[in-house]
């Protein structure tokens, strides 16, 4: 999606983090189940090439353990990307 398509969109966004493609889809169905519009990223890499481009993000959920990256200092690495991409908007 572009990022004005999700700026648009009236429910909160999701973004889903895991490298095994089953945990990935059921967790991505479980959330979307709760409401959310879910963006599933397969890569460590992938959640930051999501935020350069878009500022609407309600839920990170993530596997800390997978190549590239493997210790929970993403979600930390994210916040300050998140409240940067906020405070531009």
């Amino acid at each position: 999606m572009e990022t004005a398509e999700f700026e648009k969109l009236a429910i909160p966004i999701a973004l889903v983090v895991d490298d095994d493609p089953l945990i990935l889809m059921d967790t991505a169905d479980m959330i979307a189940g709760e409401g959310y519009a879910v963006v599933e990223a397969k890569t460590a890499d992938q959640p930051y090439d999501f935020l350069d481009r878009h500022s609407s993000l309600q839920l990170l959920f993530t596997d800390v353990q997978m190549p590239g990256k493997r210790d929970p200092t993403r979600a930390t690495c994210i916040s300050p990307l998140q409240t940067q991409h906020t405070d531009q908007g």
